[in-house]
């Protein structure tokens, strides 16, 4: 893929639900420079991997059908669907299988995540920049609102050193009044969901949606080296604190 920066910023371009490497993966000044106006480069071969994402099947032997993204309460057209006119070659769900296996435990690294802050939250201050200050003065002086393990995150804040192969849990409390779409660059994490119901599921992501108050356990194996972001992937929490690095070697 060719990517070209028509925007009036440099910026970069980060996958999802794709085992990428390093220096492709789209944070600037932490895995690769930001790419420059209408500047490009060729991406090379990448390879897909089972991450959150949406499989659909549709009985659909004519016409189109639309989908829309409806979160804001308006409507916005996502995509189309188009039949082919093919009749389906199985009638079942076809065969999914993880990238990989569920790891066990035993004598696996745990990495404990404490996340606060936000509006109507218990963070009265934290550590940034090598100061600790008030919520207010954060939020007024520098636009931050969250904190990773009471210090305000960054590129600069490294959650841990993980050997490579080593089986790792991210053990996170979203002690905070909001969601946070929690995100991990350069692996897959297994975590116990209940998103489809009562009935826990164990999934495998590479983002996991938190909701307040939750605890929850994403366990992976750190077999993709070098340094990479765990944030919240709502862009604005990432701005203002919520983002760490995890170093793999």
């Amino acid at each position: 893929m060719e990517f070209t920066d028509r925007l009036e910023v440099p910026t970069a371009m980060h996958w999802h639900g794709i085992r990428n490497l390093n220096e492709m993966d789209g944070v600037p000044n932490l895995t690769q420079a930001a790419i420059a106006l209408c500047d490009s480069f060729d991406l090379q071969t990448i390879r897909l991997a089972t991450a959150q994402r949406a499989d659909i099947m549709v009985e659909m032997p004519a016409g189109e059908l639309g989908l829309e993204e409806v979160s804001t309460g308006e409507s916005v057209g996502a995509a189309m669907l188009k039949a082919n006119g093919l009749v389906p070659a199985m009638a079942n769900s076809p065969a999914v299988m993880a990238w990989y296996d569920r790891p066990d435990l035993s004598g696996a690294r745990v990495i404990d995540v404490y996340l606060e802050g936000g509006a109507i939250g218990n963070l009265l201050s934290t550590q940034f920049e090598g100061d600790v200050l008030a919520l207010r003065d954060l939020a007024q002086a520098h636009s931050k609102l969250w904190a990773f393990n009471g210090i305000v995150g960054g590129y600069h804040h490294l959650l841990a050193y993980l050997a490579l192969g080593e089986v790792s849990v991210l053990r996170i409390w979203n002690d905070t009044r909001w969601e946070h779409s929690m995100h991990l660059h350069g692996h897959h994490f297994w975590a116990d969901s209940r998103e489809f119901g009562d009935k826990v599921r164990s999934v495998l992501r590479d983002t996991y949606l938190m909701t307040a108050g939750e605890r929850a356990d994403l366990v992976f194996v750190a077999n993709n080296p070098k340094m990479w972001l765990f944030h919240c992937h709502m862009m604005e929490h990432h701005a203002s604190g919520m983002g760490a690095v995890i170093s793999v070697t």
